[in-house]
């Protein structure tokens, strides 16, 4: 017998402002704001002695990130644009998992994740609905992208070993590069790869 369940809600904000220097080019600042809250619980039988197993998820993000903007083709209220930006972010992570098995089982980690946007350019859609108010949605799975990732790790298990408890820390960093091109048709449908925000020209 297994059950699952779970709870999660999540933020995210990105206030963009920047300077039209003609209706095809622009140069601006984004900012990116977030944050992830979850909990889980699995619950498992093991012949006649039941385990449950927790995982509570905490994250928060920031960023800062300059960017280019270009018009490649209009036609009467809409436009493509292609959106060119760099930038650093930062993501910290939270993660606590317990289980019954083997006497109550704990274990936590914290992760500090620096992504360096080295630079990234995706398409987006735009609808003009006067001089002054448009409507703008960022294609997230269409991207072009070279970005590094610096990924430290620090975490402790806490659990019980007859006749004597223990207690590991342990600390774990990397760094990753990733380079993105292409097409990604599996994650069209997911909403956050489309991200629509509201336009005002003063």
């Amino acid at each position: 017998m297994k059950t699952h369940s779970g709870i999660g809600i999540g933020f995210g904000i990105n206030p963009t402002c920047g300077y039209y220097f003609n209706e095809k080019f622009a140069l601006g600042l984004r900012v990116r704001v977030g944050g992830d809250f979850s909990k889980t619980q699995n619950e498992l039988e093991y012949f006649d002695e039941y385990a449950v197993n927790k995982t509570l998820y905490n994250s928060v993000n920031w960023g800062i990130y300059p960017l280019i903007q270009y018009s490649v083709f209009t036609y009467k209220k809409f436009s493509i644009l292609l959106n060119g930006f760099t930038g650093v972010g930062c993501t910290h992570t939270f993660l606590k998992n317990t289980s019954t098995v083997g006497g109550d089982i704990e274990n936590k980690n914290v992760r500090n994740t620096i992504s360096i946007v080295v630079f990234n350019v995706r398409p987006t859609f735009c609808f003009k609905f006067n001089d002054h108010l448009q409507m703008e949605a960022d294609l997230h799975f269409l991207n072009v992208g070279y970005s590094i990732n610096i990924l430290k790790i620090e975490g402790k298990e806490i659990g019980r070993e007859m006749p004597n408890p223990y207690d590991n820390p342990y600390k774990s960093n990397g760094t990753y590069h990733n380079f993105d091109i292409g097409f990604s048709s599996s994650n069209i449908l997911s909403l956050s790869q489309l991200t629509v925000g509201v336009i005002y020209k003063f």
